[in-house]
């Protein structure tokens, strides 16, 4: 069976989640996403690949699809 949901979470992403815990927790719901945060998930991203960052960071796959492939 091959459910993504049960694949271990990669250090690194589990950090980045924590950091955007912190941001949202900080700041009124819709606040746009620090550079930094999306530079964090782009790196991410190319490593792990682009749901394996998405989901469990809770950030839109589409938008983060075109930054990762450098389009953006």
């Amino acid at each position: 069976m091959n459910d993504k949901s049960n694949m271990a979470i990669p250090e690194a992403i589990v950090q980045l989640q924590r950091q955007l815990d912190q941001f949202r927790g900080a700041q009124p719901h819709g606040a746009k996403i620090p550079e930094s945060l999306w530079q964090a998930a782009e790196e991410l991203a190319r490593e792990h690949g682009l749901y394996a960052v998405a989901h469990p960071l809770r950030l839109d796959y589409v938008r983060l699809k075109p930054r990762r492939c450098g389009a953006e």
